[in-house]
């Protein structure tokens, strides 16, 4: 098990539980967890313990190999959330 497993398993998780997810998935996801009072507790203990930089930076990785989207190149937005300050915007038009 690697390092960063509790964050995919996460990731996984919530992507799991939605559908018609759009460019700015990460930051839908990132909101979810916010939302989300077990997901928000698990996002927290996974700070504590690995960092927020760490959690964020692969929490974003990760959403995007499991849609397997790839990134708008230069594109990142400001983020809508209190758990990330920008996100990557991913593309969907190929998919």
């Amino acid at each position: 098990m690697t390092k960063t497993a509790g964050i995919k398993a996460l990731v996984e998780e919530v992507l799991a539980s939605g559908t018609n997810w759009t460019d700015d998935v990460i930051l839908e996801v990132f909101v979810a967890i916010e939302r989300t009072s077990a997901w928000h507790h698990r996002y927290a203990a996974l700070c504590q313990s690995l960092g927020i930089d760490l959690v964020n930076k692969w929490g974003g990785r990760y959403v995007r190999l499991a849609l397997g989207r790839p990134r708008k190149l230069g594109r990142t937005r400001a983020g809508a959330s209190s758990l990330i300050d920008s996100y990557t915007i991913l593309d969907s038009s190929k998919f």
